[in-house]
């Protein structure tokens, strides 16, 4: 390799698979769902597209979101429905995700519109 020494080429490469094993176990951890979300996510999701009558092309994302900013829920289940020729309907209930009961999510569903 031109303008790189012998000795350069071992420490830049080993600078970057550590680089890459440090983002690897980042995403890891990150990523690693905590018990009982997925079961919870998919509960969710069933009963919403059973409350709202949702056609199979409908998306329905359901995310957790943790706010730091005074006055603001400290956490906070957002349910978004997504259907073709609709803009997106989001319905918010300020509990964790496996915290939410299905009577709250059927009053937060029965606010949206049609």
């Amino acid at each position: 390799m031109q303008g790189l020494s012998a000795m350069a080429m071992p420490a830049k490469a080993s600078a970057a698979a550590s680089d890459l094993a440090r983002r690897r176990t980042f995403v890891r951890f990150r990523c690693k769902p905590k018990p009982g979300y997925r079961e919870a996510v998919d509960r969710i999701k069933a009963e919403t597209r059973s409350c709202l009558e949702l056609s199979d092309d409908a998306t329905v994302s359901v995310t957790e979101l943790n706010c730091r900013e005074p006055g603001c829920p400290d956490t906070e289940t957002i349910i978004a429905i997504l259907s073709a020729g609709q803009g997106p309907r989001i319905a918010r209930i300020h509990k964790a995700i496996p915290e939410v009961e299905m009577a709250e999510l059927a009053a937060a569903l029965s606010a949206l519109p049609p």
